[in-house]
């Protein structure tokens, strides 16, 4: 074979490396904590974190202001959105499954798929597309909101925890999509969350969100269902929190378009059965960080007439509700 050829060869795929590589995201571990408490804000009582007065988890990110609200009782989802001054983003964060229902996921096997209708061709969890398009009008309406009110060039983080991690994805694309953002503009940070469609939709979301880290805490069996064997693929750049209590190492895996999971990180497990590391991300425990944990959803909540509950809370509510709470 002709050396030149060989020379022309080396330097392509040399190009083609340097591509890929700028294209994955590099993880920031202060950004992670940041992610991971205000994913364990999303777990307090309603009333708290409008408020942005709910314990551990909103004093970790003490300045949020502008937070709205958005819950759609019927399919028991909830989000928040603020804006953090220190921090200089708009922050949208998703509730993961209330209560102790994480453990649903050890045996759900509920893997049926729909077409993804905005891109890619991919296929997507049916549950988890459907339980985020009975919020997507409003987290859009909330982002412009949020957007308008602080500058059009603010950036967002968008980030949750297990359940709420698949719907923090999903919103993420929908609010690049609908938005005009750039690659840049949006980061996504999500914590033990399950794979969220095939590996058409997972090449399609890295494509679109280069900015994307997953963490995994060492066996945590949510962030392996629904399985690899039944079509579905994971997307992101996976850090891997190795050790069963949090001693801060990691692993970072890269996570490319059109090839394989990575196997250096969580898959290199042999079993993924992990139940209870699942509450805990970097130390937090992550559904439990609250003066008060909202109940888990009732069937008087499921069945309400008002399917969506929009709400404002303007910063000066804020500022008395932190006073109120600090006194007492």
């Amino acid at each position: 074979m002709p050396s030149s050829f060989i020379r022309t060869a080396s330097i392509a795929i040399a190009c083609l490396i340097g591509m890929i590589t700028k294209s994955q995201a590099l993880y920031n571990p202060t950004m992670g904590l940041q992610g991971a408490q205000y994913s364990a804000a999303a777990y307090c009582l309603y009333e708290d974190v409008g408020n942005w007065a709910c314990g551990p988890a909103c004093q970790a990110n003490s300045d949020l202001t502008y937070v709205w609200r958005v819950k759609n009782p019927s399919k028991a989802s909830f989000m928040f959105a603020g804006y953090s001054p220190s921090q200089d983003q708009i922050v949208v964060s998703f509730r993961g499954t209330n209560g102790l229902d994480y453990a649903n996921w050890c045996t759900n096997s509920d893997t049926r798929t729909k077409s993804y209708p905005f891109g890619g061709n991919g296929k997507v969890h049916s549950g988890f597309f459907d339980a985020y398009q009975g919020l997507s009008d409003l987290v859009i309406q909330v982002s412009r909101d949020i957007r308008a009110q602080y500058g059009a060039t603010k950036k967002f983080f968008v980030t949750g925890h297990s359940l709420g991690g698949a719907l923090a994805t999903l919103a993420a694309l929908d609010i690049r999509r609908q938005l005009g953002l750039g690659a840049n503009e949006i980061t996504l940070y999500t914590y033990g969350q399950p794979r969220v469609g095939d590996e058409r939709m997972a090449d399609h979301i890295m494509r679109e969100l280069p900015n994307y880290i997953r963490v995994t805490h060492y066996d945590d069996t949510v962030a392996h269902v629904p399985p690899f064997v039944s079509g579905y693929k994971h997307g992101g750049f996976e850090v891997w929190y190795k050790s069963e209590r949090h001693d801060g190492y990691y692993t970072e895996c890269s996570n490319y378009a059109g090839l394989s999971e990575n196997g250096q990180c969580s898959n290199s497990l042999w079993f993924k059965t992990g139940v209870t590391v699942h509450l805990s991300y970097l130390g937090i425990p992550i559904s439990n960080n609250c003066y008060r944990t909202q109940p888990s959803n009732t069937l008087a909540e499921a069945n309400a007439t008002e399917d969506i509950v929009y709400e404002l809370v303007p910063p000066i509510q804020q500022e008395f509700a932190q006073e109120e709470a600090f006194l007492n």
